[in-house]
């Protein structure tokens, strides 16, 4: 049974990964380039506490992968798509996850609810009159910048919808630069931990419109990858390796590369290990060993 032989810790996983390269040869196009981070990985970590954690997301052949996006979802899941032995059943299981990692409340508790923890920060009594001429302005279709700047000044949150706004309107590349440059600065400012995440929702509409050398875009990935940020940016960063963009994804490879974590390892050789898909950036391939390389140099023993 699986259960008996499943690698326990990221070395033996790594050691396992290594074993089915091999078995696999020239049959592979990147296999060599695979083998060599693997075998960097096992000889840097061969003594250390660091590999000898328990696996998050341990390959596991039998089960059915045959895309980016069931593998992706699957290590988010943290193995929710596991049991999966057909395409019908991965992709049942993904819908389900993305449906519920996608759902957003818009009653008027998450109107004037600022983060997504048990406990929220909640505003003060006095700023309520100008919260709720905001959330007001918002419903009605309007962008209320004046009233969120002068909110902001007092209080450096908005209400949630506030932000989700902002969100929209930078990824509307239709927009002028007077309104991008007001809705980046509002977003930039505010301290909801919302706000991150939305930067980079909007920062993929933009790549997929306009490319990564958008100057909005740019300045999105600036603000979503300062160091406050990245432990709850990196999961957003991972559920856009599984993008349908390949610019996206491209970047989002690079961007894991500098923010992930040994853990990451994992996901990046099963996608690696994807058999050649027609929708493939040229660079895919390369990108995605090169960020297992530099998380490996980076994280620290």
């Amino acid at each position: 049974m699986h259960s008996a032989t499943a690698p326990t810790t990221l070395y033996d996983d790594w050691l396992r990964r290594r074993e089915l390269l091999r078995a696999r040869g020239a049959r592979s196009p990147h296999c060599a380039l695979h083998l060599k981070v693997l075998d960097y990985l096992i000889d840097r970590y061969r003594d250390s506490p660091a590999a000898r954690r328990a696996v998050r997301t341990a390959h596991r052949p039998e089960v059915y992968f045959n895309s980016r996006q069931i593998i992706v979802n699957d290590h988010l899941g943290r193995g929710r798509v596991g049991g999966a032995k057909s395409k019908t059943e991965a992709e049942q299981r993904v819908f389900g996850i993305l449906q519920r990692m996608s759902s957003e409340s818009r009653d008027e508790d998450d109107m004037f609810q600022i983060t997504a923890s048990s406990e929220p920060v909640a505003p003060p009594v006095k700023l309520r009159p100008l919260w709720r001429r905001i959330v007001g302005a918002v419903i009605q279709g309007h962008h209320p910048k004046w009233t969120m700047r002068a909110a902001l000044k007092k209080f450096p949150y908005l209400p949630r919808i506030a932000v989700r706004q902002l969100r929209d309107r930078l990824s509307d590349t239709s927009l002028d630069d007077v309104d991008n440059e007001n809705a980046i600065e509002l977003l930039c400012a505010c301290q909801n931990e919302i706000a991150a995440e939305f930067a980079v929702e909007a920062w993929s509409c933009r790549v997929v419109a306009l490319g990564t050398d958008d100057e909005i875009a740019l300045r999105l990935q600036e603000f979503f990858c300062r160091s406050e940020h990245l432990a709850r940016i990196a999961e957003r960063v991972r559920e856009q390796l599984a993008d349908d963009n390949a610019d996206v994804r491209l970047a989002a490879i690079v961007r894991l590369g500098g923010i992930g974590e040994l853990d990451d390892i994992a996901l990046l050789s099963d996608l690696l290990l994807l058999p050649k898909a027609d929708d493939e950036h040229p660079l895919e391939r390369e990108a995605l060993a090169d960020a297992m390389l530099r998380i490996s140099q980076r994280t620290s023993e």
